[in-house]
């Protein structure tokens, strides 16, 4: 048995992100900005009045932000989170829960047969709560992160 312990995959990146936005006029370039955040906690309702329990708002946090710049893509695929739990049946298993690297999967078994991408191929995903994101790219991607 082995001491070493397993690193899981980019574990920075592994939090519940918000979609922000997409920018792109072509696939050399698509990138992805994102968000996290929390929402503050509610005064006890011990004691006080509905209207005052009502009335309190929402307030959230951002805790960190996000760009995700992938290159060089040859897919770029995004699907609606209740529509993708029907779609990928036989997907592999990916690295990552919401930033997810797969080392094999059925969109790189379709790429790999062209001759013309004998280089590396990358399949990532970005997993929100409404929305999946798939790249397939030639590239792996850039990412900032901004506290």
């Amino acid at each position: 048995m082995s001491d070493r312990k397993i690193i899981p995959f980019c574990p920075d990146l592994q939090l519940d992100w918000s979609l922000k936005r997409v920018e792109f006029h072509h696939l050399h370039e698509v990138k992805v900005v994102v968000g996290s955040g929390q929402r503050d906690a509610r005064p006890d309702t011990m004691g006080r009045d509905v209207s005052d329990v009502l009335a309190y708002p929402e307030i959230y946090t951002k805790l960190v932000e996000a760009e995700f710049l992938f290159k060089k893509c040859l897919l770029f695929k995004v699907v609606d989170e209740f529509a993708a739990s029907t779609v990928d049946r036989n997907e592999a298993e990916g690295e990552g829960r919401t930033f997810v690297r797969f080392l094999s999967s059925e969109l790189l078994s379709h790429y790999k047969g062209v001759p013309a991408l004998q280089g590396s191929l990358f399949h990532y995903r970005l997993v929100f709560q409404d929305e999946i994101l798939d790249f397939v790219c030639t590239e792996t991607p850039v990412i900032k992160k901004y506290p």
